[in-house]
């Protein structure tokens, strides 16, 4: 059995997310843990630090939170998607029971993620690209992900997103405006 030790992310990586703003960046662990979120991150996926621990995670948000169903236009495919991504960082680590146990969690609450788990849907797709996002007050809006690892621990990744590039090569509304802050 392999296990991962508790991660902790380098000062400059914080600073790098905190940084972005007003543009959404989390810091994740190898199991998916939110490590680190700015304010906009927490504006527009969840304010991972009031959360419980096992709730702090990133697989957990998209597969088991009503609110990721509402945000993502096709949640379906967008949660394939990451559980394929996950199933990647997954297979780092075989036999962590850590991974095991949210997985079950994850399969309790979504059940017919255990389907596309088994059928290994998702696999090899692109971290990075145009997700379609659904605000609170119901503006649809595209948002590039940005998916980057760190040097020292490659296991640690930066998530970040940006206001797409539109058909006339402007950035349309900006991102203070998207979150309506």
């Amino acid at each position: 059995m392999t296990t991962r030790e508790p991660e902790a992310i380098d000062e400059g990586v914080v600073e790098l997310v905190e940084s972005l703003e007003p543009n959404p960046a989390y810091v994740a662990g190898a199991r998916w843990d939110v490590l680190h979120a700015n304010r906009a991150a927490h504006l527009l996926f969840a304010d991972f630090a009031s959360r419980p621990d096992h709730e702090r995670n990133m697989l957990w948000y998209y597969l088991a939170e009503p609110s990721a169903r509402a945000l993502y236009v096709d949640w379906e495919a967008e949660a394939i998607a990451q559980l394929g991504h996950f199933r990647e960082d997954y297979e780092k680590w075989p036999g962590d029971p850590r991974f095991d146990d949210l997985l079950e969690r994850v399969f309790a609450v979504t059940p017919q993620a255990r389907t596309w788990w088994e059928e290994r849907r998702g696999v090899d797709l692109p971290r990075n690209g145009v997700k379609q996002i659904r605000l609170a007050d119901g503006r649809l809006v595209s948002l590039r992900q940005l998916v980057m690892s760190t040097v020292d621990d490659p296991e640690i990744q930066v998530v970040c997103y940006f206001a797409d590039i539109d058909d006339d090569g402007d950035y349309g509304d900006d991102m203070e405006s998207l979150l309506g802050d």
